[in-house]
């Protein structure tokens, strides 16, 4: 029997995927509802007034005078209206359909491949299809069908889809040439997209010599204006998106910094004796790491997009990556560091722009298994000044391929904003819903942390543990759903009406101690810190960076609260094994296959097992999950996860839920609570977890999407003294049943 230290609280048990097969039929007697498909813009509202015949027409007329075009296949946007089926019996259940038997019909006389989704419903999708298809609607007025009766938009990608709005803010590229990034079609085989991109540069190059294809060539960072951008629009198929190429700032304020304070002089971490080497290595995407005393032992790489001279920090009169980068190893508790460092410099103090494929080389780099730095943890305190779906979500995408945890600061008001506010004497609480996080922090997988306040005085404007006077809070995606953002906050201090600054503990970038700095910018590698601590625990055995998230929610409060997302995340050395335990499960789950077989569907569900003693007086289930469904062209919550509980001894066996509309919240994290008032919880626990999608896909893409997730189920003692630690007593219990993970 595998022996268990008593302060360590967690216990891995078994997750098993069951499939089950059963018959294809109706879920109930159906009835239909149509909705109207709803153009957007005034270039789509223009474009679906005509006729189809007139679209398809225009459409076939656009492409043949194109001059950057692929000879076998053209690519165009399909507008459909979607269809409600309606269940009398169960009002909740009301399903959203957009690929019934006519729209894929449609696709199949187009020989069509869906590329991307373009809005939250999957109404409005990119297609490619053979031109000599689409011609041949026209031939045979297949377009008068009544396969054809519920599709409003055919048609090339148009304007005002295409531009970013940033672009219009940039008064530069009004007038002259700028810095923009253009984003090819996205999903596509990458030969093909090599040879678009092959196609594109040495058409840009006849006006620019600024040409740098990136991300896999899925990216081609440029040099043009508003009219060297539109004569690109019209001339080629291959651009999705222009966009102002981004531009980055630090997340955290660094004015008025330099007060010394006695802690930190005292444990200089390079007089420890400490194991290093046993550390989780934290790759830090900033403004560069200096490798200060302080830091010394602990910052084992400084590193780079190659387009820098150094590596240094080079960010303001303090620096930014090397105070967030002390905060990431140390933490709250300089005398205990967690975690190495390996800086990988994406971002400069001498221009605003962020070298964004450094998100991409970094990630591949350090995530890589075979590396002597690995790492799980990826932070970074750089945000971008505007919006960008585009490269948001392709960051997203490489998070969740990856495997790794990425925590990014949720970004901060700014700071002539806050001064107005403060001058008011506007409560925290009345403006920071006004100001969303920025991007990169956006992204589904991607962990946005906020900041509080943990040091005050008389005249500070938040209380200890109240949101910070800068932090920002929620989204303008809304793709996400239900998805919390941010997710957790952190200490990231406190501002006070006189102008003082109630900041974080750290080093300055030369080395200087500080406890001036506030922002965004030094709670996320709090975060990160705490994700460190527990990767020290348990790293071993987790292979899901969900379950990592997963013991981060059981270790804060869990509960939803406004801004502050699911709350603060506590150490570890705060959680009581003797009365508390955490249970870790992770696995994955595919979504349902109704292809394979033609008679038959195959669902699937993740079953956890687990054996709970007596006096215990509450269960909650943290779960957190990902899939690996990326066609749309926007960060997007693709799926989300249902739970149902049985416990032996009941007579019903299923066990009602303590917040039932938990159940059906579209996020990628959710709490589930059970507990009984009067009745015992001892027994045998069987948690069964299925799957199920925010927006319709067709059948294939179902089939192929998987669903990766991790759960971290808390247990707490009802009585406040134990003979046996509860934590050893459930894995023995649950050794004995074979339910203990090897």
């Amino acid at each position: 029997m595998e022996h268990l230290d008593e302060s360590d609280p967690f216990i891995f048990v078994k997750s098993i995927t069951e499939p089950r097969k059963t018959i294809k039929k109706p879920a109930w007697p159906a009835r239909y509802e149509r909705t109207e498909y709803v153009p957007i813009g005034d270039d789509e509202i223009e474009w679906v007034s005509n006729s189809m015949e007139e679209q398809i027409k225009s459409t076939v007329s656009s492409f043949e005078e194109k001059k950057l075009k692929d000879d076998k296949r053209v690519y165009l946007v399909l507008g459909i209206s979607a269809q409600y089926t309606i269940n009398d019996r169960y009002p909740s259940r009301i399903l959203k359909y957009v690929f019934y038997p006519e729209i894929l019909n449609v696709l199949t006389r187009l020989s069509a491949e869906i590329i991307s989704y373009l809005n939250d419903d999957h109404t409005r999708i990119l297609i490619s299809c053979p031109l000599s298809c689409l011609s041949n609607f026209l031939l045979k007025k297949k377009y008068e069908t009544k396969y054809f009766q519920n599709v409003k938009r055919i048609g090339p990608l148009l304007p005002d889809e295409q531009l970013s709005s940033s672009l219009f803010q940039d008064k530069k590229w009004l007038t002259e040439s700028t810095n923009i990034v253009i984003q090819l079609i996205p999903n596509l085989d990458s030969e093909i997209l090599k040879l678009y991109s092959k196609s594109m540069i040495e058409y840009l190059r006849k006006t620019t010599d600024i040409v740098e294809p990136i991300f896999n060539n899925n990216f081609i960072l440029t040099n043009l204006g508003q009219e060297q951008t539109d004569d690109l629009l019209r001339y080629s198929n291959f651009v999705f998106k222009v966009s102002e190429a981004p531009k980055g700032m630090s997340a955290g304020a660094l004015e008025n910094a330099g007060a010394s304070f006695s802690k930190l002089l005292k444990t200089t971490p390079s007089d420890r004796p400490i194991n290093r080497s046993s550390l989780p290595v934290i790759c830090i995407l900033d403004s560069g790491v200096n490798d200060i005393p302080p830091l010394k032992g602990f910052l084992v790489a400084r590193d780079g997009y190659r387009q820098f001279p150094n590596f240094d920090d080079d960010l303001g009169q303090n620096g930014h990556g090397t105070p967030i980068a002390y905060i990431a190893a140390f933490g709250d508790d300089p005398a205990h560091p967690k975690a190495r460092i390996a800086s990988y410099k994406i971002f400069s103090g001498i221009n605003r722009n962020i070298l964004f494929e450094g998100y991409q080389l970094a990630i591949l780099k350090y995530s890589s298994s075979i590396h002597p730095l690995h790492s799980r943890i990826f932070l970074s305190s750089i945000v971008f000044e505007r919006y960008n779906d585009g490269i948001t979500a392709a960051i997203d995408k490489l998070i969740q391929e990856n495997n790794i945890c990425a925590v990014f600061s949720a970004g901060n008001i700014a700071p002539s904003l806050v001064a107005a506010y403060l001058r008011d004497r506007v409560p925290c609480r009345d403006y920071v819903h006004n100001h969303p996080i920025f991007d990169p922090a956006q992204g589904v997988n991607i962990v946005a942390i906020g900041s509080i306040a943990k040091r005050e005085s008389d005249n500070s404007v938040s209380r200890k543990n109240e949101l910070s006077p800068f932090t920002t809070c929620g989204k303008v995606n809304g793709c996400l759903y239900d998805c919390q953002k941010p997710e957790f906050v952190q200490h990231g201090g406190n501002l006070c009406y006189d102008g003082v600054r109630l900041g974080m503990d750290t080093f300055s970038k030369t080395g200087i101690p500080l406890n001036t700095l506030v922002g965004t910018s030094f709670s996320a590698p709090l975060f990160a810190n705490r994700l460190a601590e527990i990767f020290s625990k348990c790293g071993g055995k987790i292979d899901n960076a969900e379950s990592l998230k997963a013991v981060a929610l059981a270790l804060s409060n869990g509960e939803i609260n406004g801004c502050m997302g699911f709350g603060e995340v506590k150490s570890l050395k705060d959680f009581s094994a003797s009365l508390k335990s955490i249970i870790c499960a992770e696995g994955t789950i595919p979504l349902p296959d109704t292809i394979s077989e033609a008679h038959y569907r195959t669902d699937f569900r993740a079953h956890i097992s687990i054996v709970i003693p007596k006096f215990v007086n509450s269960i909650k289930l943290f779960l957190v999950h990902s899939d690996n469904h990326f066609k749309d062209a926007m960060p997007h919550l693709n799926t989300f996860l249902k739970v149902r509980a049985e416990k032996t001894g009941r007579e019903h066996g299923s066990v009602d839920l303590g917040n039932p509309d938990e159940i059906d919240r579209k996020t990628n994290m959710k709490v589930f609570k059970w507990e009984f008032q009067t009745q015992s919880m001892e027994g045998t626990w069987d948690f069964y977890i299925t799957p199920e999608i925010t927006a319709d896909m067709p059948p294939e893409e179902r089939r192929a999407t998987t669903i990766r997730y991790g759960c971290a189920f808390l247990i707490n003692s009802k009585s406040p003294v134990r003979s046996t630690p509860l934590t050893q007593e459930i894995n023995t219990l649950n050794q004995r049943m074979g339910l203990v993970r090897d």
